[in-house]
C-alpha cells in the first residue's frame, strides 16, 4: 500500500501526443462507492484498501498508488479520460454495501483504452469473512489479467498464513484505516490522534505489522510540532518502524519511514539502504519514490534524481 495519500507528491504532465501507450500489465483501483449509510464508510474504505493492497502482490503488474487514483472520486470523467491521464490499460471499480453483518461488493474490470467492460462480479459475505472475501476477488481480477501472486505471497496463501502486514481482527484493521485518515491532514491533533487508533490496533493485535509502520510515520511527521522533542520522537519512529519489519520484514511502509528517517538525520548510505529495500517489497510505492528522489538530490545525483521522481 503508499504510505501517505497526497503528501507531498506533484504531477507530471506531457503532451498528449508525447505520451507512452500503457502497459497492458497496469491498473488504477478507482475508489468504491458507498451504498450504505455513512457510518458505513470504513467497510468501504476497507474493502477497496485490502483489494489495493493485494493486487499490488501480483506479479508484473503496475498498480497505481492510491494517492492518484484517489482524486478521482466522484469525478465527472470517463474511464476512458481516467486511463489516459494514469496512462492504465486497465481500470477495477466497485461498490459496497454493508446490511447489518452481511457485505456485498460489486466489481467491474473495464479496459480503459476501449471503455469496455471486460468482467464484473458480484460477492456476498459475512462481514466477519472479510478477509477471505477480498482473498476472492483478487484471486478472480488475477485470472482475469493472467497473473499470479508474487511468490512470498501465493506461498503464505496457499499454506493458509493470514498475510503479516495485515490482521485478521476486524475492530485492528478498522482502527488502522481510521488513524491513516488522520495522518493525511498532518497536523498535530490528528497525527496524535492517528497515533491513539494505532495503538488501539495494537491493543487488539500486538502483532499487527501495518499498525507499527503507521504509528512510525505519525512519530516522523511530527517532527517539529514541539509536541515531544526531536530525539524522544527519533527513537519512536525507529523502534516502531522496526518493531513493523520484525513482523513482516516486507512492509515497504516502514522501510520508507527509516528512510526519511535516516535521510533527517545525515545517516546517508542507511537511507538510500532502506528506500532501495522498501522499493523492492514495494514497486508501486510513490511515496517511498519521492522521498527517495529528494535523498538522490541531496547527493547531487541528479539524473537518478530525475528518474526516481518521474516514477513517484
Amino acid at each position: 500500500m503508499g504510505l501517505l495519500a497526497g503528501a507531498g507528491l506533484y504531477a507530471w504532465f506531457r503532451p498528449a501526443g508525447d505520451a507512452a501507450p500503457p502497459s497492458g500489465s497496469s491498473l488504477a483501483v478507482l475508489p468504491f462507492t458507498n451504498l450504505g449509510p455513512p457510518d458505513t464508510d470504513p467497510a468501504c474504505e476497507g474493502v477497496m484498501g485490502e483489494l489495493h493492497s493485494s493486487v499490488s502482490l501480483l506479479n508484473n503488474l503496475k498498480v497505481i498508488a492510491r494517492s492518484s487514483s484517489d482524486r478521482y472520486r466522484n469525478t465527472p470523467k470517463t474511464t476512458w479520460q481516467i486511463g489516459d491521464e494514469l496512462q492504465v490499460a486497465n481500470v477495477l471499480k466497485g461498490s459496497v454495501l454493508k446490511t447489518g453483518d452481511q457485505l456485498q461488493v460489486k466489481v467491474e474490470l473495464i479496459d480503459a483504452r476501449e471503455d469496455i467492460r471486460l468482467w464484473a462480479n458480484t460477492y456476498r459475505a459475512p462481514y466477519q469473512d472479510f478477509f477471505s472475501l477480498t482473498d476472492r476477488i483478487v484471486r478472480d481480477v488475477a485470472d482475469q489479467l493472467k497473473l499470479t501472486l508474487r511468490a512470498s505471497a501465493s506461498e503464505d496463501r496457499a499454506q493458509g498464513r493470514p498475510n503479516a502486514a495485515r490482521t485478521r481482527n476486524l475492530d485492528a484493521y478498522n482502527a488502522v484505516l481510521q488513524g491513516r485518515q488522520l495522518l493525511v491532514s498532518r497536523t498535530n491533533a490528528d497525527l496524535l490522534g492517528g497515533i491513539v487508533r494505532f495503538d488501539r490496533a495494537l491493543a487488539l493485535d500486538s502483532a499487527f505489522a501495518e499498525a507499527y509502520a503507521q504509528k512510525a510515520a505519525a512519530h516522523h511527521l511530527l517532527l517539529g510540532s514541539g509536541v515531544k522533542d526531536i530525539p524522544t520522537l527519533n527513537r519512536l519512529t525507529e523502534q516502531n518502524a522496526l518493531k513493523a519489519i520484525q513482523f513482516d520484514p516486507t512492509n515497504s511502509t516502514a522501510y520508507a519511514v527509516l528512510g526519511s528517517l535516516y535521510y533527517s538525520t545525515y545517516q546517508w548510505q542507511a537511507s538510500e539502504h532502506a528506500y532501495r529495500i522498501a522499493l523492492q517489497h514495494n514497486p508501486n510505492d510513490a511515496q517511498a519514490h519521492y522521498w527517495f528522489s529528494l535523498l538522490l538530490r541531496t547527493l547531487g545525483r541528479a539524473e537518478d534524481a530525475v528518474r526516481a521522481s518521474a516514477q513517484a
